[in-house]
């Protein structure tokens, strides 16, 4: 990982280059946000590069862009979640925050829209792959917002939308940039929308086990442990679907949490990621590019570095299981473009 870190402050430099002048506020408050966990959004996308056989060094605009994105994603979420009592527009207020988010978007669609024009060749799917990521991660977004997440296979659907393809999406793009080889460039696609469906589990078991602030049965939301006890058979089931129907979610979160625990909710949901990280990691073995494929296999590795205290997984025979497993979603097309593995 040695060629890897060296990147990071070229990119945020090159990040911060893009910035008018004029605006110090917005400068340093791109400057403070290379201080937080957004630096790991990049490392798919610069290993994919080098997975393929790539110049890493050529990922810096692309990296620049896409995180000049999350960070607008990220703002966005906080207004919508209300569940960080640091997040941004607790400090500057709503309308700032707004405005920031839609900046923060802007500057990534010129850094992009840049580098199709310096790429004239290649330029023109990059952009559009960038853009084609952007509108399904805003779909899957408001879906969220609707509140269309309430079932298993619903939920699943979101997650796609939100979190799988905006990963398959990035590290499809860092693939791009190093190969023409479309074979290696659906590889990483799906190698990123495995990824992104597994830090959606573990963001969500964080969120009811390991929460920062308030759990997410404190706010009544409904996530994949809450929707993996309403889909499998176990003795307390229907009480846990008349808490939610009751919207007792946050009056009774104790009694949710032991069920979950009692049907050992977290433990299936550890057994799903890490099917995931088989399935990625399996598939990018065809890759030339031995550090490449290390740095791919670091980012699922440090992601699971927790694990032990998430508690073991199980044998899959000893989960109580979903019928026919069927934990994703069966009605959506870019199911079909993805889960080829």
């Amino acid at each position: 990982m040695n060629w890897l870190t060296p990147l990071y402050p070229i990119i945020k430099d090159y990040l911060l280059a893009q910035i008018p002048p004029q605006w110090t506020q917005l400068y340093q408050l791109t400057d403070s946000w290379f201080q937080t966990e957004i630096i790991p959004e990049i490392i798919p996308v610069v290993a994919a590069c080098k997975a393929v056989g790539g110049d890493p060094n050529q990922t810096i605009p692309l990296c620049a862009a896409l995180l000049a994105s999350a960070i607008s994603i990220r703002i966005l979420d906080d207004l919508q979640d209300q569940d960080k009592p640091n997040a941004l527009h607790h400090v500057i207020g709503s309308a700032s925050a707004l405005n920031y988010a839609d900046t923060f978007k802007t500057l990534a669609f010129k850094i992009i829209g840049d580098l199709s024009l310096k790429n004239k060749a290649d330029g023109s799917p990059l952009y559009q792959a960038f853009i084609d990521g952007y509108f399904t991660l805003l779909a899957g977004q408001e879906r969220d917002i609707q509140g269309m997440s309430r079932t298993w296979e619903d939920c699943w659907q979101t997650i796609e939308m939100k979190t799988g393809y905006s990963y398959a999406m990035a590290t499809a793009l860092g693939a791009m940039i190093g190969t023409n080889h479309q074979e290696w460039i659906q590889i990483c696609k799906i190698y990123g929308y495995h990824l992104g469906l597994a830090i959606q589990i573990f963001n969500d078991l964080e969120g009811i086990w390991q929460p920062v602030g308030k759990s997410d049965l404190h706010r009544g939301k409904i996530t994949l442990p809450l929707l993996y006890g309403l889909e499998c058979s176990h003795p307390d089931r229907e009480e846990l679907l008349s808490i939610i129907e009751d919207h007792q979610i946050i009056v009774k979160s104790q009694r949710i949490k032991e069920i979950l625990d009692k049907i050992e909710a977290k433990n299936y949901l550890i057994w799903m990621a890490l099917q995931h990280r088989d399935c990625a990691l399996q598939i990018i073995k065809v890759f030339p590019d031995e550090e490449g494929k290390k740095a791919l296999e670091y980012r699922f590795t440090a992601m699971y570095g927790d694990l032990d205290q998430l508690l073991e997984p199980k044998e899959e025979s000893e989960l109580l299981k979903i019928e026919n497993n069927t934990y994703q979603s069966m009605g959506l097309n870019l199911r079909n473009q993805l889960r080829q593995s």
